[in-house]
């Protein structure tokens, strides 16, 4: 009986780890051809030192969970295939390809290096989304090389004319056409995909690699507040939050941007920042620290002469309701200008522009728009005004 619960036991560890990030496949590929595992930046981070039989064994227990891409190289070197796939957990990833040919392989010459498709069998849903996506970026690389072909020969015949304004013209768009169609064409698959699978680890993951983090973080920023909670310590997650946290701080130096949101009445925003010093609050009133700022401010400082000493106030609340919001602003006595986007606030465009994970935030400007100070107290502010004055 012992005899046959340990070799129960022993059957149990083993089937477990079968599934364990174990990749496996009849590759039809020369022998010693190796097998390469790639991380960010193209990094080896697993290499096989060959593929024996033509088949793939790869065991990557040790490598975290997330996306890497599969990289097989024929030993001249002439053949290659990929495919992206995503490490999980008790996940299975049967690769097979497409060639036919083993010896066309073994006797292919530098000049004419081939890129082979491999297939993959998987019960990784990550890995097949990851899939999807790459056969849309397939297909819109199609359509840029016809667009290619279509310029070039375009040119060609305006060349034969002598329209050489035109020529130029043509070969411009050429030149310009790998980055206004086929990177364009992609970030749009890779946008629509974030939006529509929030609870992704790939969401997380297209976000913290995006290219275009920068030139849309606002767009980043309030898709990554809005990721499923479970994916909080997802370690691209982490690395989306990090990267754009440095990106949306505004610091002391920076210009102040736009604000987002509508008046109390629920005109649109007519925010002005034509004194010597602005200061900008952000709050809500379901923020109890908010409220006391709020106390505090109108306690020391009088709107009624505040503008005659050069000072403006511009609050910018994280309400959801109208109302509340209305009698929260009368009962704290704020009478200055007011601003909400009456939104939850991990949607608000103010969220992700400013980066406010906490309140109150307040920054202070000069008459130039330029930040002088983060996180004042009217006391601060007003003796700031009379060393202006």
């Amino acid at each position: 009986m012992r005899s046959f619960n340990l070799a129960l036991v022993t059957l149990l560890i083993l089937g477990s780890c079968s599934h364990d990030k174990f990749i496996e496949g009849d590759l039809n590929v020369p022998d010693y051809s190796f097998a390469e595992l790639k991380g960010p930046e193209n990094k080896i981070l697993y290499r096989s030192t060959s593929i024996k039989r033509q088949r793939l064994s790869i065991y990557a227990r040790t490598l975290p969970q997330g996306v890497y891409v599969l990289h097989i190289t024929s030993p001249n070197k002439f053949v290659v295939a990929s495919i992206p796939l995503y490490l999980e957990k008790g996940r299975y990833y049967q690769v097979s390809s497409n060639i036919t040919d083993t010896a066309a392989i073994i006797n292919a010459k530098p000049k004419s290096k081939k890129i082979l498709k491999l297939n993959i069998e998987t019960n990784s849903i990550l890995t097949k989304q990851l899939l999807s996506l790459e056969h849309g970026r397939i297909i819109i690389f199609k359509r840029y090389e016809a667009k290619r072909d279509s310029i070039l020969l375009l040119s060609d015949q305006l060349l034969s004319k002598n329209d050489i304004e035109t020529y130029k013209s043509q070969l411009n768009n050429y030149h310009n056409l790998y980055k206004n169609y086929y990177l364009r064409e992609c970030e749009k698959i890779e946008h629509q995909f974030i939006q529509q699978n929030k609870g992704s680890a790939i969401a997380a993951y297209l976000i913290s690699s995006a290219p275009d983090l920068s030139q849309n973080r606002i767009f980043y920023n309030l898709i990554i507040n809005q990721l499923d909670p479970a994916l909080k310590l997802n370690r691209y997650s982490i690395d989306a939050k990090s990267k754009l946290a440095k990106l949306s701080e505004v610091n002391i130096g920076d210009y102040f941007p736009p604000l987002a949101g509508d008046e109390i009445s629920g005109n649109r925003l007519s925010a002005k920042f034509g004194y010597k010093l602005t200061v900008i609050q952000f709050w809500a009133s379901f923020d109890l620290k908010s409220r006391a700022a709020n106390k505090a401010w109108s306690s020391l400082v009088n709107a009624k002469s505040i503008n005659k000493k050069g000072i403006e106030i511009i609050s910018v609340s994280f309400d959801t309701s109208r109302e509340v919001w209305k009698n929260a602003i009368i009962k704290d006595n704020l009478q200055w200008q007011q601003l909400s986007e009456l939104l939850p606030m991990d949607e608000c465009e103010n969220t992700a522009r400013f980066n406010i994970l906490h309140l109150p935030v307040n920054y202070l400007v000069d008459g130039e728009l330029k930040v002088i100070a983060k996180n004042v107290t009217a006391n601060y502010v007003m003796k700031k005004c009379s060393s202006m004055n």
